[in-house]
This record gives structure tokens, sequence and C-alpha cells, in this order.
């Protein structure tokens, strides 16, 4: 892997690792230190899920975008 995609990969990881903490407070009250395994693996399921579903919805988008232009 090149510096770029490797570089690319630890923003995202970054990007996760803060959503988790989000859900972990805004769904728990909770910090990472203070968590159960449930509530780690919860947050970072929901974490996860957004990221999928900001990336489905894109794609989505740009299908409909290409079909609606005759691409």
């Amino acid at each position: 892997m090149s510096n770029s995609n490797i570089n690319d990969l630890e923003a995202k990881a970054e990007v996760v690792i803060t959503k988790i903490k989000h859900y972990l407070i805004t769904t728990y009250g909770k910090m990472l230190d203070e968590c159960s395994n449930y509530e780690f693996y919860h947050s970072f399921c929901l974490a996860l899920r957004e990221e999928i579903m900001i990336n489905w919805t894109a794609v989505a988008r740009w299908k409909t975008y290409r079909i609606w232009k005759g691409y």
C-alpha cells in the first residue's frame, strides 16, 4: 500500500473512533475507559453502520443521477 492509502485508512479509522466515543457518550453516558464490552461493541456497530449508510446513500444517488442523465 502506498503512503496516501495508509493515510486515508488512518483518517477513516480516526473518524470511526471519534464516532464510537460519540455514541458511547450519547447512548450510554460513558467514556471509553468506563464502558462494558457490550456498550463498546454496540457503539462500534452504530458508528460502522453510519459509515456504511453514508457510502450507500452516495452510491445510490450517483446511480440515480447516471440513470437520469442517460449514461
